[in-house]
């Protein structure tokens, strides 16, 4: 029937009887001929045939030339810049923990009391400690006194020694008569009497004492030793004018190392250098310049 519109798929008379798709025919090219038409961007249903080609259609031309290959290299890495998680983890961990040991400290050291808990071991031992420290003190101030009181008695009767037991193997001279032996005597026997307690301090308090202890006992026994040489005369008399020499000589070197260990317990106990030497000679010339100053601030220096 004139005008009447038919289906697309219906055959159509005119043609000679044959089904033409009176759709435009869809120009594909080669590789889409190849790719699936779900690819095309189209899913032809099952129902559907494949489309008509149209009489008189030219093929295409076929591709010639190879295709792009694929580009199948992978991508660079990309570097990355700043801490990873991990390594800012443990950052983040470590100034937590920080912050606080800082804050229990500061906790522990505001309710800290000022000393050790009394009565306990540490208590008991500053105690001791403080105590023993007063009595060194106390000692060294003692000794310091009777060494200086000591020193001033020794210095004119060793000069006067000297006269008749010359220091250094000089002439002899005139002996002394009693009077003067029995003063001398009397001088060494009471300054001997002031060294003989026993002491019982520090090492060095103890060290100290001994010396002058044994250097004042010299000194009387070198005086003793000369009453009896006056007494006598000949070869037992320069015999024991010799002995006498000696132990004078010794005396004053004993009283020597008790006065450097004296040095040392009155800097401990902060009386600084004292300096109290005793040369055979009884004459402070023949005291080294070093070894008279004495009396500084205490500083040990």
């Amino acid at each position: 029937m004139a005008g009447t519109a038919r289906h697309p798929n219906i055959a159509d008379p005119r043609v000679g009887g044959k089904r033409v798709s009176t759709r435009p025919p869809v120009a594909y090219s080669v590789a889409e001929r190849l790719t699936p038409t779900r690819a095309r961007g189209r899913m032809r249903a099952p129902h559907e045939a494949d489309p008509v080609k149209l009489e008189g259609e030219r093929p295409m031309a076929t591709r010639t030339t190879p295709p792009r290959p694929r580009d199948t290299r992978r991508p660079l890495p990309v570097e990355r810049t700043g801490l990873s998680p991990v390594v800012l983890g443990s950052l983040v961990a470590v100034l937590v923990a920080v912050v606080a040991v800082a804050s229990a400290w500061g906790g522990y050291a505001a309710g800290k009391p000022d000393g050790p808990k009394q009565g306990s071991v540490e208590a008991i031992a500053a105690e001791l400690g403080a105590e023993q420290k007063e009595r060194a003190a106390a000692q060294a101030t003692e000794l310091l006194t009777t060494v200086k009181a000591a020193q001033q008695e020794y210095l004119p009767l060793l000069r006067d020694v000297a006269t008749v037991l010359p220091v250094g193997g000089g002439a002899a001279g005139s002996a002394a008569d009693a009077a003067r032996l029995r003063g001398w005597q009397s001088t060494t026997s009471r300054l001997a009497g002031r060294f003989a307690a026993e002491p019982s301090g520090t090492t060095d308090y103890n060290v100290a004492y001994a010396a002058f202890s044994s250097a004042s006992l010299q000194f009387d026994l070198a005086l003793r030793t000369y009453a009896e040489a006056v007494g006598t005369s000949g070869t037992p008399r320069e015999r024991l004018l010799g002995l006498a020499t000696q132990q004078r000589d010794s005396a004053a070197k004993l009283w020597s190392a008790g006065a450097q260990q004296l040095d040392d317990v009155t800097i401990d106990a902060g009386l600084g250098h004292q300096h109290f030497f005793l040369p055979a000679s009884g004459s402070e010339a023949d005291i080294p310049q070093e070894m008279r100053e004495h009396g500084d601030d205490g500083d040990g220096r």
